[in-house]
């Protein structure tokens, strides 16, 4: 007798990897704007040329990832917090 086939088989396994899933490794251009001991700003310029702003909490367990328009914003929202003190 045949096995019959379960819908947990019938599902695309999670250790395969598909075409879409691969990323080919692009060398962006980097610049860090500041770093302390837990903390790192840094900029690279997306391959269709716009700016992402990157600012990594701790020892690089959080990146927060910030297009142009949103980084703008977290600073204006950073400057009201110091003014606010």
């Amino acid at each position: 007798m045949g096995k019959s086939k379960s819908a947990a088989d019938s599902q695309p396994r999670d250790d395969k990897r598909r075409d879409a899933d691969i990323q080919p490794e692009i060398d962006l251009p980097t610049e860090t704007l500041a770093e302390t001991e837990n903390y790192t700003v840094w900029v690279s310029q997306e391959p269709d040329g716009e700016m992402q702003y990157h600012l990594e909490l701790g020892t690089g367990n959080v990146t927060v990832h910030f297009f142009q328009e949103e980084w703008d914003e977290f600073i204006s929202l950073m400057r009201n917090i110091i003014s606010e003190r």
